[in-house]
């Protein structure tokens, strides 16, 4: 069927200063510094894979600084802190630093990992948290010069200002 694919779509992006998908039922601020380079509308139907939502690079860092928003479909009996452990998001070969933080995000209950990668030339540092909402898992995963915890910092702040909305 035409238009039937069940991939993400790309609308337009624009200059908005807030991130909202009403398919997700998420909406959250654009981090200060920070320009979205990547969205995408949550598709309808069971996702199997993390799938991408948006994505914000930070404007004026030399060394990569971003935030990802991700999306996928897991058992609600699934601990968010496993499923992160056996299932790391990206192809680098991180390590997890010990131990996962509970939080919340939006008033739900949450978890908080960090990880550490060296290359050749540098070490890299991320931070990912974990949320259920509406029986989807969402993932931010904050990516930072271990030397520039300001990057972090952008993403907890974006966090502190996440609110669910009810799905359209």
């Amino acid at each position: 069927m035409a238009g039937c694919s069940g991939k993400p779509s790309a609308p337009a992006l624009t200059s908005d200063e807030e991130y909202y998908d009403s398919n997700a039922g998420i909406r959250f601020p654009t981090p200060p510094g920070f320009r979205m380079f990547i969205k995408a509308e949550m598709p309808k139907g069971k996702i199997d894979k993390p799938i991408m939502l948006a994505a914000f690079q930070d404007t004026k860092a030399k060394i990569r600084t971003a935030i990802e928003v991700m999306a996928v479909d897991i058992s609600d009996s699934q601990d968010l802190g496993q499923y992160l452990k056996t299932n790391p998001v990206g192809s680098e070969k991180w390590e997890t630093k010990p131990p996962a933080q509970s939080i919340e995000v939006g008033g739900q209950p949450a978890v908080r990992l960090e990880y550490v990668y060296h290359d050749e030339d540098r070490d890299h540092a991320r931070e990912v948290t974990a949320v259920r909402w509406g029986g989807r898992a969402y993932f931010v995963i904050v990516i930072y010069p271990p030397d520039n915890p300001a990057a972090r910092d952008a993403g907890r702040a974006m966090l502190d200002k996440v609110r669910w909305m009810s799905h359209d």
